[in-house]
């Protein structure tokens, strides 16, 4: 899910921005699972961190802080060393 659907505001309004950034999502977590990188040891806390993060906030179910981090600074993507040179020049 976009970074927007997951604040959980009453005012969202999908917009095809967020689709555009689920399908980098979906991408980015085939390549996370199926292709050859340097974050063997520690893949599932990854998975767990960028993908599944999120907290309970007035009832309602929010996330995407990781997701958010790394839009602006590429926190986590940049330290994948990814054995696919497509990939990587992607």
């Amino acid at each position: 899910m976009s970074i927007e659907m997951l604040t959980g505001r009453d005012d969202f309004r999908h917009s095809f921005n967020d689709d555009m950034e689920s399908f980098f999502y979906v991408v980015l977590y085939a390549a996370v699972r199926w292709l050859s990188h340097n974050h063997v040891e520690d893949l599932g806390d990854f998975m767990t961190y960028y993908f599944n993060e999120y907290r309970i906030s007035c009832g309602k179910a929010k996330g995407g802080s990781r997701k958010a981090q790394n839009m602006i600074s590429r926190t986590f993507v940049s330290e994948f060393e990814w054995n696919c040179a497509e990939f990587a020049e992607w």
